[in-house]
């Protein structure tokens, strides 16, 4: 049994994709009006904003200091101290100026301030629109946009929200667990705003401590500065890079895999030297994953992309597209989608690029991903792909849905109340006229009835039997999300198959990271590496496999 739902589940919490409107117009939200008429009165013909609502709204801290009177705003980089003296100051750094009178106020213990205030101490622009006297912003300031996203979002206003999102997901339902997740935001202490470029988004990620994890809150916009999607997964904090990681030996650029809508970030690393170089596409198991299979301390994706540029060969590895494109595709993706179109678009971006050796293609899948691999050489229809790397994936004879009915599918996952829940559920997708686009009430099964509907179908034996790539089958011993006898339903299927090999790693766990013992999740909260075994055998196979179209 592979307990890939619940896997899913743990390892990572999604969200959902959306798009806003143009950036020519600004952005309008609820006005944060004063608490009473008579501040309104006073407050709003002057334009002031409240701090606190200001605050919770965009994601700023703000603190008060009862000793001296003062309030400070803390936004990403900036403090603003305001000092309500008789004669108020304000500061910024090493710059103190004096407040206009009637610039700043205090009604019913809230403390409001004038516009030109937040712009020359914060640099941000943030006002009252005169027709509406709802607050505005330039939707180029998307640190404000992410913020006021997730202000939306945890409130439950999803009619405020949903202005924001273009005609194609307006009526995307929101994931209940995206909205359940959210709600809880504001309980949570906002640790760190972090801003980078994935390669096709600007991304804004807000760090939340949540115990014994961190939650990351992200908002990806496109060019033009619209949302294009967000999701909350747990922070991979914690990772250390490998002893064998070694910069000087590759370099890495980020790249596009696909095309139009379900294009998706990634990245090429490619050694340093002379190529062409052999190149390994990597494929993630289940979840909505970044390019790196980040898992709380772990990243064995990108362990396997320096580790194997450090031994001559290329690695392309990208988000996945259920990760880019959540709420567009959460509701109707199916295994296709997840696993296999991503991998053959990289397999085509690689054929085309002429640092890669076009006959030494190799296609990796962990978990699920190479549980995946059969479908994924029968869409080779070309045979480009050379040779395929099967890391900790479950039985290849048996459906999903069949994994439920297996004698060792009660396991430290699944109850047998739980066993019997998903064997009902698994009754209703089998039935011969259960239709996806409209399941019975009471099918509940994540990620949703497209994804079961296939996966009740789809036998890994079943599929690539006439393409000749040779298999490397790689299996940790310590692996409790796949046990260790899975190797060898692989060996009996595939055992004859020319060039192919299999191995068992001892003391590795799904991650092939050295285990601590522990055969839980708490495995991913300990900063190990892909073992550099695993790494040199990978290498050693791919230098010996050939193309087999060309060596005919």
């Amino acid at each position: 049994m592979s307990n890939k739902r619940v896997k899913k589940s743990i390892i990572v919490l999604s969200a959902a994709a959306m798009l806003m409107g143009s950036l020519q117009t600004a952005i309008h939200v609820p006005a944060l009006g004063p608490p009473t008429v008579a501040a309104a009165s006073s407050v709003q013909e002057r334009q002031q904003l409240s701090l606190r609502e200001l605050c919770d709204m965009f994601g700023f801290r703000l603190v008060w200091n009862a000793t001296n009177r003062t309030v400070s705003i803390h936004s990403d980089d900036r403090t603003l101290s305001i000092q309500l003296l008789p004669d108020p100051v304000a500061k910024t750094g090493n710059s103190t100026w004096k407040i206009a009178a009637g610039d700043v106020a205090v009604k019913d213990n809230r403390i409001f301030v004038a516009p030109q205030i937040l712009e020359k101490g914060l640099d941000i622009k943030v006002g009252y629109s005169g027709k509406t006297k709802e607050l505005e912003w330039d939707m180029a300031d998307i640190r404000l946009t992410a913020g006021a996203f997730w202000y939306f979002l945890s409130r439950q206003e999803l009619s405020a929200m949903k202005r924001y999102m273009a005609d194609s997901i307006r009526t995307v339902p929101v994931p209940a667990s995206v909205r359940q997740m959210a709600e809880f935001l504001p309980q949570l202490k906002l640790t760190k705003v972090r801003t980078h470029d994935n390669g096709l988004y600007k991304v804004i990620t807000f760090i939340y401590d949540a115990g014994q994890m961190s939650l990351a809150a992200e908002v990806r916009f496109d060019r033009t500065n619209r949302i294009k999607d967000y999701i909350i997964t747990a922070d991979s904090t914690g990772y250390i890079a490998p002893g064998y990681d070694k910069p000087d030996r590759y370099t890495e650029e980020s790249i596009v895999v696909g095309e139009g809508e379900d294009a998706t970030p990634g990245t090429l690393t490619l050694p340093r030297g002379e190529g062409p170089f052999p190149v390994v596409v990597l494929v993630q198991g289940d979840g909505e994953l970044d390019r790196d299979s980040a898992v709380m301390a772990q990243k064995p994706f990108r362990d396997l992309a320096v580790g194997l540029a450090d031994r001559g060969i290329a690695t392309i590895r990208y988000d996945k597209k259920t990760r880019t494109r959540y709420a567009k595709l959460y509701a109707t993706h199916n295994l296709t989608k997840e696993f296999i179109e991503g991998a053959i678009e990289a397999v085509e971006q690689a054929k085309k690029d002429k640092r890669l050796d076009g006959s030494r293609i190799f296609v990796a899948g962990h978990s699920r991903g190479g549980w995946m691999m059969p479908a994924i050489l029968e869409q080779d229809k070309e045979r480009t792909i050379a040779g395929a790397l099967i890391m900790g994936s479950p039985n290849p004879s048996i459906s999903e849905a069949d994994t439920y009915y297996d004698k060792s599918a009660e396991s430290a996952f699944f109850t047998k109340e739980q066993i019997a829940y998903y064997r009902e559920q698994i009754k209703l997708v089998k039935a011969k006229n259960f239709d996806p686009a409209k399941p019975p009430a009471e099918f509940q099964l994540p990620p949703n009835p497209y994804w079961w509907q296939e996966a009740t179908t789809y036998v890994p034996v079943k599929n690539g039997s006439g393409h000749p790539a040779p298999l490397f089958v790689m299996q940790g011993e310590e692996d409790f999300h796949v046990k260790a006898s899975e190797l060898e339903t692989w060996r009996k299927v595939y055992g004859k198959r020319p060039g192919s090999e299999f191995k068992l790693y001892p003391k590795l766990t799904h991650m092939f990271t050295e285990s601590t013992g522990k055969n839980t999740t708490e495995e991913y909260y300990n900063p190990a590496s892909v073992s550099e075994q695993v790494i040199t055998d990978i290498a050693a196979w791919v230098e010996k496999t050939g193309n087999p179209e060309q060596q005919k």
